[in-house]
């Protein structure tokens, strides 16, 4: 109920800076654009729960207009703009995001890569039926998929756990793995996040 007490007291302000005398009208603006969508998303909330009151349908789509509510938060940062030491730490953030960004681009190629080798060079070891059981399941529960691999991959670039990801293949597997091993570390962690 209390945000709903909000989006009453902000749609009854909110004809004093949306009226066409105003100066701080500006249509093509971020902000302005953001606040009216989400009035419009505090609106829409308001009348699905009023609609739903007395019946429990629709649960799921409440809380995604709850979990898209949350993100008037956002609206903050318009006030943040009299802090000048926020402002130049969000100036710098803005200044380097595209450079993360493409950072990011290619550890994730990276991190595909490296996937796709190592799940298919440890399927022959998860396929042979010569090998210990409990081995093949821990490299299948790593590396057996796809996705397994790419979040091994992610954890071993991230997570600073690559001894505890890697080890077990050298010991299980082959020591062959080493080269691939320290090729990818050296890539990512020495070369791009050093950079990064």
């Amino acid at each position: 109920m209390n945000q709903h007490t909000s989006l009453g007291a902000f749609l009854h302000g909110s004809p004093i800076p949306m009226s066409p005398l105003s100066e701080q009208l500006s249509v093509g603006r971020p902000s302005t654009i953001y606040d009216v969508l989400m009035v419009c998303g505090c609106c829409i909330d308001l009348v699905v729960i009023v609609v739903n009151m007395q019946a429990h349908t629709l649960m799921i789509g409440k809380h995604v207009m709850r979990a898209i509510n949350s993100l008037r938060l956002i609206r903050l940062l318009k006030a943040l703009q009299w802090f000048s030491g926020v402002h130049l730490l969000l100036r710098a953030c803005q200044s380097f995001a595209t450079s993360l960004f493409w950072s990011m681009v290619l550890l994730t190629i990276f991190m595909i890569t490296g996937s796709l080798v190592a799940g298919n060079l440890l399927s022959v070891f998860i396929l042979d039926d010569l090998q210990l059981l409990e081995d093949r399941v821990w490299v299948w529960k790593h590396y057996g998929t796809a996705y397994r691999s790419l979040y091994s991959f992610y954890e071993i670039t991230f997570a600073g756990s690559w001894p505890a990801q890697t080890r077990p293949v050298l010991e299980k597997v082959s020591q062959f793995f080493s080269v691939i091993w320290v090729c990818y570390i050296t890539m990512t962690q020495g070369a791009c996040e050093r950079a990064i």
